[in-house]
């Protein structure tokens, strides 16, 4: 972790602990909903979110690009923003995947509901890291060492850590509602990714970097889904964690990962909050990111290289950069969308003929 970034945190979380409202918020907010959770299904708010989260990681990786493949963007001021501001995704990702999940108790076939991750999340990623398996020629052994740590391309390492989390949820289940899951899943997240820089076994991301994110949507499960309501102080707290966020990244510039334990709260919240006006004002746009997020998984798995194939074709013309970049991310975004809803169903169509009887 790059030091501008690891003092942001500690900052961040000096100035909440020493304003009491503001600790109170952050570690102990109110959980309880407003109405009664709606069971089995599916709520469209959340497939938008992951619309936007996974809009903003195909952002982060073109630039990604741009400071990989031509050197002299590598510290572009730009791109330095860009990325910055765009580093929600991840931490927004795990809050929705720790939110969705019932409590482990109230989860009817256990083994199913691991069965459904895998058929769902872990196959399809499988099945891409085994069509690049072939096509790069690895060795069986170099194929399952970097599909079980993430290695393979860039983003893959989300994988591995949400299948860990899945792993680790139904030991956590039943402390989701404590007082305390909050502050100690904060302190497990914050050392093992500021103290220790990242913890890593045999190459693979370990879950304490991002458990804090999961154990925020678990803990804030019965508000979010019940539609509980945010205060004006509450709000107030979550738009000055967003200032503040800003002005870090506009006076300590540094290239900031996925460890926003501040910022991508501050926007998750924000969202929520404006949920209703946002589909009211911009309906067209909402209705095509919840399309988008419920196509996420795949768009994740292929942008990547599609991404370098635009960019590399691309890049030969040399245009100019105002041209180059928005030409850039938005082929390989639209061209990510159109491949990933046909591959989503054909595999649909696949998994209800062959697994699910």
């Amino acid at each position: 972790m790059y030091l501008p970034e690891a003092f942001s945190l500690i900052l961040f979380l000096l100035i909440i602990l020493l304003v009491p409202a503001w600790r109170k918020f952050y570690f102990f907010p109110n959980n309880q909903g407003e109405k009664e959770l709606r069971k089995g299904k599916r709520i469209e708010y959340y497939d938008f979110l992951k619309g936007l989260a996974i809009f903003a990681v195909v952002i982060i990786h073109m630039a990604w690009f741009y400071a990989h493949l031509k050197p002299d963007f590598e510290y572009n001021y730009f791109f330095v923003l860009v990325n910055a501001l765009t580093r929600f995704a991840i931490g927004v990702f795990f809050i929705c995947s720790g939110l969705l999940l019932g409590p482990w108790e109230e989860v009817n076939g256990k083994a199913k509901f691991f069965s459904r991750k895998v058929s769902r999340i872990f196959f399809p990623y499988f099945l891409v890291m085994l069509l690049m398996g072939l096509y790069f020629k690895s060795s069986i052994l170099g194929f399952v060492y970097m599909l079980l740590n993430g290695t393979a391309l860039v983003p893959y390492y989300f994988v591995t850590v949400l299948l860990q989390l899945y792993l680790v949820y139904p030991l956590v289940s039943k402390y989701r509602r404590s007082k305390y899951f909050l502050s100690i899943s904060f302190v497990i997240s914050f050392v093992s990714t500021v103290v220790l820089g990242g913890v890593t076994i045999f190459g693979a991301w370990l879950f304490t970097n991002f458990f804090f994110f999961f154990a925020y949507g678990m803990h804030m499960r019965d508000f979010f889904l019940g539609e509980g309501k945010f205060g004006r102080k509450e709000m107030k707290f979550w738009f000055w964690v967003l200032v503040m966020y800003f002005l870090f990244v506009i006076f300590l510039p540094s290239f900031y990962y996925n460890a926003r334990f501040f910022y991508a709260l501050a926007v998750f919240n924000i969202l929520y909050f404006y949920r209703r006006k946002i589909k009211k004002h911009f309906i067209s746009f909402y209705e095509f990111l919840i399309k988008t997020g419920r196509v996420s998984l795949w768009i994740f798995l292929i942008h990547f290289q599609i991404g370098y194939f635009v960019s590399d074709i691309v890049f030969d013309y040399n245009l100019n950069f105002c041209l180059e970049y928005p030409l850039i991310l938005i082929i390989t975004f639209f061209s990510s969308f159109g491949l990933s809803l046909a591959l989503s169903s054909l595999y649909n169509l696949l998994l209800r003929q062959f697994l699910i009887k």
